[in-house]
């Protein structure tokens, strides 16, 4: 027992040691003659835990050195000016809520301010102004870091280590500031037992009579009673400095009781529990101070023991007192939805005078109206009832509601573009708002407007029309076209006669080719037949695209003169038995390059050839012609080789039966159709046959000899070049 209490004194030695550092205004030893038994018998008493017995010895030896040296204690940071001229601050005046949101990245237009929290129920003491660490505090540093002022930017610190919650305010705008932390102080001149304040000032106006704030506080119970404990409070000031006991929100750390808090997931500095509220809206009317100088301050404060820990997160922003709706009228039968500031207790919707009417629940903050009417809510604010004010609208019922539409057309860049409406109902609109490339800007209020873009490609155009405060607006898409480039070509340089092949390489348009000679067409790819060297030049097309966009090229066609082939073939036609035919060569220069074909598999260079068949037929003989340029020429000629047709008939037969000569037999070659006849003397017929190869026997159809007589033999045969041949003759018949 004597060790443990030795340790105790030399702790509390030390612990002097330390907080003599900290008083460096004082000379020599001012805390001789402090009762450390005295302050332990105390501590001991009331049952201090540890984790504040730091706290409460420097409370105790503060209370000393002031008393020893008549020295007058820090003022407290009480309501009223006297508090301003006690430390030498007094806050100037901002415009409208100066970066009421630290949407700036900074603390610009607020006051920093830290002190000891003797009391909670009180306001802080021991004052100094400024932001901690200055001379613009931190940024982006969590509570473990041990600063007092912090802005925190986005999402940056994700979420909270104690609470879990996200560290992005749910206002509008990205940044929020982190008053105090969570550091503990040991023996040093502690964070515990000090608070934090977030201040500004400024008139109220019609565009600032809401004050909407937010804020998440963490709080470390320490079991003490409400005058010990960690707390946050969010207050509104008058012109005099007093609280405004409407605009005032206090939370203490009650072992976990207060409402809306939970426990937390971070370990207590000393033995105590931490708590946390998420992110809460609460807003402030400040309409009953019109013109006046207000003051909006935050404070949170550690327990006034030094041993457990309290920080907040706040974030504010200012607008007129106003409800905003969803449509400036209820359009038709549409649904308005209206809503009241967030952060009351309760609301108390109703309709004022016999028209409107409310769809659904009348006691949230948001209402949905069908009708146009004027509307009213009772709001009960945190502090209670007897701070509850009622606000109202008024929305107007526009019965006719407008159709948005319109027609357009497609054009080609460097063109204008119309635009007609065609909203309904007709007559009734009273504003067209063109945004011609759907951006958000509109570029245009007439009723059917013109418009040149200065880029290709698709646009999209909204308008919007008004009857009164209904709109209704409609997007239609159109294409801005812009000139397509094309190219052409040929596949020249050409030969006289040869074809003249034209190309463009660009589709889905219309063509128009212009060229030499009064060349016109509207072919895509045109093929002129026939060239001559007269054709050549410079040939053009127009392509139109599908929006009317034109675009011109051409391409310049060369044409060579050729050579012109001619000759004779003599005989042209003749027999096998006279197969020699002479050719002649008549060609324009018989000095080029020639090359004859004679049909048959032979060919030759000479001049005028001379050329014998071997077998009758018809043969193509063809001459070909080069000349310096490359440019060629032929000419063909059917040459015919006849087979003459071969007739033998025998002049007597004898159908006696021995075996020779009994039939008349006609033997022929190189006939294509063959026709006999047999007629007596008088001209009857006695026998007709059109196969050469049946011969007459003499008898008629029973087989019975005709008489032995001369008898008249008639042939007509076709021979293979469809000539038409007759023989007429006689034959003996004898024994």
């Amino acid at each position: 027992m004597r060790k443990l209490t030795l340790t105790i004194l030399l702790l509390i030695c030390c612990s002097y040691a330390v907080f003599s550092q900290q008083y460096k205004f004082f000379g020599g030893d001012s805390l001789n003659g402090f009762d450390y038994d005295a302050t332990w018998h105390e501590i001991a008493t009331k049952g201090i835990g540890s984790a504040d017995i730091p706290g409460y010895f420097g409370n105790k030896q503060f209370e000393f050195v002031s008393k020893k040296y008549n020295l007058h204690p820090f003022p407290a940071l009480q309501q009223g000016a006297s508090f301003k001229n006690n430390i030498g601050y007094a806050p100037s005046l901002q415009a409208s809520c100066t970066n009421f949101g630290f949407e700036n990245g900074n603390l610009s237009g607020w006051t920093g301010i830290t002190g000891r929290n003797y009391n909670s129920n009180n306001a802080l003491s021991s004052l100094s102004t400024g932001f901690s660490p200055g001379p613009n505090g931190a940024i982006n540093q969590s509570p473990n870091n041990c600063n007092r002022h912090t802005l925190v930017s986005g999402t940056t610190l994700g979420n909270d280590a104690c609470g879990g919650f996200s560290t992005l305010s749910p206002l509008s705008g990205n940044n929020a500031v982190l008053l105090n932390n969570k550091c503990f102080p040991f023996f040093a001149f502690p964070s515990y037992g000090y608070g934090t304040s977030l201040e500004q000032t400024f008139s109220v106006s019609q565009s600032n009579a809401l004050l909407t704030i937010a804020y998440a506080v963490v709080l470390e119970d320490g079991g003490h009673s409400n005058s010990e404990q960690p707390y946050f409070r969010a207050e509104v000031l008058d012109a005099q400095g007093n609280a405004i006991g409407c605009l005032t929100y206090k939370i203490i750390a009650q072992n976990g009781s207060t409402p809306g808090f939970l426990q937390g997931t971070c370990q207590a500095n000393s033995g105590g529990t931490v708590y946390y509220k998420p992110w809460t809206i609460a807003s402030f009317n400040l309409a009953a101070y019109m013109g006046q100088n207000v003051t909006i301050r935050f404070t949170v404060a550690s327990c006034t023991l030094a041993g457990h820990f309290g920080y907040a997160y706040v974030d504010a922003e200012c607008g007129p007192l106003a409800m905003p709706t969803s449509s400036a009228a209820v359009c038709g039968s549409n649904n308005v939805v209206i809503s009241a500031p967030a952060g009351a207790t309760s609301y108390a919707w109703s309709v004022v005078g016999n028209s409107g009417n409310i769809v659904g629940s009348t006691t949230n903050q948001n209402i949905t109206v069908n009708q146009g009417g004027h509307y009213q809510v009772t709001i009960t604010p945190p502090t209670g009832a007897s701070c509850s004010y009622t606000i109202d609208t008024i929305i107007p019922g526009i019965p006719i509601v407008p159709v948005a539409n319109f027609s357009g057309t497609s054009v080609c860049l460097g063109s204008v573009a119309q635009f007609t409406d065609l909203s309904t109902p007709t007559g009734s609109v009273t504003a067209w708002n063109w945004d011609f490339d759907n951006n958000g800007t509109v570029d245009d209020t007439n009723q059917n407007p013109t418009y040149s873009y200065t880029t290709p490609g698709t646009k999209q155009v909204k308008l919007t029309v008004e009857i009164g405060p209904c709109t209704k607006d409609t997007v239609l898409t159109f294409q801005v076209g812009a000139a397509t480039p094309i190219a052409v070509s040929n596949t020249g340089p050409y030969c006289a006669g040869q074809s003249i092949q034209l190309d463009v390489n660009q589709t889905g348009g219309t063509y128009q080719w212009e060229g030499p000679m009064g060349f016109s067409t509207t072919l895509q790819n045109p093929v002129i037949s026939n060239s001559t060297v007269n054709m050549a030049g410079v040939y053009s097309v127009t392509f139109t695209s599908s929006l009317g966009c034109v675009t011109t090229a051409s391409t310049s066609i060369s044409i060579l003169p050729s050579p012109t082939a001619d000759f004779i073939a003599d005989p042209q036609e003749t027999q096998i038995l006279n197969p020699i035919v002479n050719f002649t060569n008549l060609s324009s220069d018989t000095t080029q390059n020639f090359v004859w074909f004679f049909g048959d598999g032979i060919s030759s260079t000479t001049v005028h050839p001379q050329h014998s068949y071997e077998n009758p037929g018809e043969y193509i003989a063809k001459i070909v012609l080069t000349n310096e340029l490359g440019c060629k020429d032929s000419l063909e000629k059917v040459i015919r080789i006849n087979a003459d047709a071969l007739i033998f008939v025998p002049n007597s037969f004898s159908p006696n039966g021995d075996g020779l000569n009994d039939e008349f037999a006609v033997s022929v070659w190189g006939i294509t159709t063959y026709q006999l006849k047999i007629f007596n003397r008088w001209g009857e017929l006695m026998f007709e046959t059109n196969d050469p190869l049946k011969n007459w026997n003499g008898k008629d159809a029973n087989g019975k000899l005709f008489q032995i007589d001369t008898y008249i033999w008639k042939i007509e045969i076709t021979d293979l070049y469809n000539q038409q041949v007759e023989r007429v003759g006689h034959v003996n018949m004898i024994r």
